[in-house]
């Protein structure tokens, strides 16, 4: 019976991700004792993972001493790397155990945006993560992420729903991300929101991470009668639970997008300067993502570089119809395969 350590210290999306390689890990050492090692942020979004036994947090480098000393008791008989940065390469040096790790394609994924040779196809993060079963003579089986979202998460929603006022039927606009260019305009979500609120009689909630709430006001203002609130928590699993109970959700090239689509949620993500030929468009059969054709597109690996344009065309010549037209596809293929 072996003993397994994962490590993914950040961010959401890529956490999110590693759950197939966990679950393949279950399915192939049925009775392995399955530890994940990750930032302290993300020990919620762990919860939500079949097949942990254990989860260890990393609060500080400081605190990451005391962690090794720990981490050493279990005499793990391997070390599954799905980060292989410095501090996890620290990791398993100090563990001292067999160890595999991601494969990463820099080259592949620079030359898609820097030289925009789309045609070298980076693999897709989780077949990317999957490289590390490869290694250890594992069957590959890339299958989309699924989370679980537990009735202590669902029943802290029902209870904000209520206090709230926030309707039992609604939609999600996860507005935010790591970069600002990354962020579609508030006049498109307003656009998108209001075609929306008049073809399906929907209005939105507006989902968002705490340091987001101000610009979530903003936009809210921007919706109107449109918008039904904002939720903008420290708890991920609260998120996940308003997702898993919405009818769809909408949003930009984020971790939201993921989490989203891997609580079963149909998921729409708006693609800008990012590309999904590099490898993090989000999987699943009620996935997708919407973008428009720009010469310029991919300008940056993760969405960092301003734009040098005179306007975001990436953003601005998106079609608030086409939009809802293609989440309206996805919400009629859950109705058909369920």
């Amino acid at each position: 019976m072996p003993t397994i350590l994962v490590v993914r210290f950040s961010s959401l999306v890529d956490i999110v991700l590693t759950e197939p390689i966990v679950r393949q890990l279950r399915q192939v050492h049925p009775d392995a004792k399955i530890h994940f090692l990750t930032k302290s942020r993300f020990g919620e979004l762990l919860s939500m993972f079949d097949g942990i036994d254990r989860i260890h947090l990393w609060e500080s480098e400081e605190a990451g001493k005391h962690l090794m000393d720990e981490l050493d008791q279990f005499e793990f008989d391997f070390t599954v790397d799905l980060h292989d940065n410095l501090r996890s390469q620290k990791v398993r040096s100090a563990i001292g155990v067999l160890w595999v790790h991601t494969r990463k394609e820099w080259f592949k994924r620079f030359a898609s945006v820097r030289m925009k040779w789309l045609h070298t196809k980076p693999s897709h993060a989780i077949e990317r993560y999957g490289g590390a079963l490869k290694s250890l003579g594992m069957k590959l089986n890339f299958d989309s992420p699924r989370l679980n979202v537990g009735s202590e998460f669902r029943n802290r929603w029902n209870e904000v729903k209520a206090t709230s006022s926030i309707p039992d039927d609604y939609f999600i606009i996860a507005a935010g991300a790591a970069h600002e260019t990354k962020q579609a305009p508030g006049e498109l979500w307003a656009q998108v929101a209001r075609v929306i609120a008049e073809d399906i009689g929907l209005k939105a909630l507006l989902v968002g991470a705490p340091n987001e709430k101000a610009s979530m006001e903003d936009l809210r203002a921007k919706l109107g009668q449109d918008c039904v609130g904002v939720l903008c928590e420290e708890s991920i699993g609260l998120s996940a639970a308003a997702m898993a109970g919405s009818r769809f959700v909408l949003s930009n090239d984020s971790g939201s997008a993921h989490l989203a689509a891997a609580v079963g949620s149909p998921t729409l993500a708006l693609l800008g300067p990012t590309h999904p030929i590099l490898g993090f468009e989000p999987r699943g059969r009620r996935a997708g993502f919407y973008s428009v054709k720009e010469y310029c597109s991919p300008c940056s690996l993760h969405g960092k570089r301003p734009c040098y344009r005179e306007q975001r065309f990436c953003f601005t010549k998106m079609d608030a119809t086409r939009i809802v037209e293609q989440i309206k596809e996805l919400v009629s293929k859950e109705e058909v395969d369920e």
